[in-house]
């Protein structure tokens, strides 16, 4: 599977769902622990930078196109939700939360 088809809503809420209860997906605010760079970590081996783009996190400032995931209307909201989650700074996502927020996405979304 090439990564662009891990940006799938439906791969991601499974991913989630199958976290145990209460288990902490990742956090808000946070580029490379996010639930999202969690998720793309787990699938491929290989840490990203979720943001205004979604790219490798070699550890480089210019990573080259060819290392960035075009970043679907919806994701950009999953990102902007998460980020939204009530509390200062970073704060722990929790399998709920982001079950919670897949669906209030998906909602705003038909062909997700």
């Amino acid at each position: 599977m090439n990564e662009q088809e891990l940006l799938d809503w439906h791969k991601l809420y499974a991913w989630a769902s199958l976290k145990p209860e209460g288990y902490e997906l990742g956090q808000s605010c946070a580029n490379g622990t996010c639930p999202l760079a969690v998720y793309l970590y787990e699938q491929t081996g290989r840490m990203w930078s979720v943001g205004p783009s979604i790219r490798h996190a070699d550890g480089s400032l210019i990573t080259p196109t060819k290392h960035r995931l075009s970043k679907p209307e919806w994701i950009g909201r999953l990102i902007h939700h998460v980020d939204i989650t009530p509390g200062e700074g970073q704060v722990n996502i929790t399998r709920e939360r982001f079950l919670e927020v897949l669906e209030q996405v998906k909602q705003g979304n038909e062909n997700a």
